[in-house]
């Protein structure tokens, strides 16, 4: 394997675990929202979601500096402290970097506070996420154009959307079961609170998605000649299985949740669902790094 086939992968790997972190984020802000709504679900599992999103999100952050670092200068010697040191300060991506870590270090210090001041610590919590997301397209293809605004604002939304989406399905999935303790009616509450909200979302996602294509990809030609268009292509078609597979949950597997084993098919087919988006989003993070058709990067 040479040596940017190399740096890609790390590239790709760091921006997916960045990805995964910035989506659960947003789902366990969604996930509080609609409990909230339902009244009787225990949120005590909720602030150990928060906090092991957050770790991942420092994994992430700190794997993407040490990638860029890497693909910057580690192709022709070994990465030091000083490279990476270097590259954070001393680089245009690794200001917009800083960005990114300074509103996840803000987040980190409030998610101390949840358990203790819960009242103002989640709404300041909230915001600080919105901080996160809305740095995140600081470091991709956002920024190649003459006007960044329309493309971060649209970036923005579609990782909004998808959070809302695929986060708060994890979250519900990894704890809000659990909190029901198997009470059908309880999880029936949860999935009618959240099912408008994943509809939502997800149309959010493929409108933004659709947009962001118009502006990165010259022509229809593109997605069949150039890298960047077969890779989206990729993604558009694993973006639509996730959806179907979210349809199916929706209007099969929701109104069987009342029956024997209704909880355990809601289990199994919302992690066939967020398998395949754990796939969709490696996808995504290998086309961040890839150049757009053009020339932009």
């Amino acid at each position: 394997m040479d040596g940017e086939t190399q740096a890609l992968i790390w590239l790709a790997a760091a921006k997916w675990l960045t990805d995964l972190g910035l989506l659960w984020m947003v789902g366990v802000l969604a996930f509080r929202t609609i409990s909230r709504l339902v009244g009787s679900v225990p949120l005590g599992s909720v602030p150990r979601q928060a906090a092991a999103a957050l770790a991942l999100l420092v994994v992430g952050c700190a794997a993407r500096l040490w990638a860029q670092t890497y693909a910057t200068f580690g192709l022709d010697e070994p990465v030091t402290g000083e490279l990476i040191r270097l590259v954070a300060e001393e680089t245009r991506w690794g200001g917009r970097w800083v960005l990114q870590a300074a509103s996840l270090t803000v987040a980190v210090a409030l998610a101390g506070l949840l358990p203790v001041a819960p009242r103002w610590g989640w709404p300041a919590f909230g915001v600080a996420t919105l901080a996160m997301i809305g740095t995140a397209p600081l470091t991709g293809h956002a920024m190649a154009g003459e006007s960044v605004w329309w493309p971060m604002l649209l970036q923005g939304l579609h990782l909004l959307g998808a959070g809302a989406w695929l986060g708060t399905l994890g979250v519900l999935l990894a704890s809000g079961l659990a909190s029901c303790r198997g009470d059908a009616v309880r999880v029936s509450s949860l999935v009618d609170r959240f099912s408008p909200l994943a509809l939502g979302s997800a149309t959010t996602v493929a409108v933004t998605g659709g947009l962001t294509a118009l502006l990165y990809v010259g022509g229809l030609g593109q997605f069949w000649t150039s890298t960047y268009g077969r890779v989206l292509l990729l993604k558009t078609v694993l973006f639509l299985t996730t959806a179907m597979v979210g349809a199916y949950n929706w209007r099969r597997v929701r109104p069987r949740l009342g029956a024997p084993g209704g909880v355990a098919a809601l289990r199994r087919a919302g992690t066939v669902e967020l398998t395949i988006a754990s796939v969709l989003l490696a996808v995504t993070a290998w086309l961040v790094h890839l150049p757009m058709p053009g020339g932009g990067h």
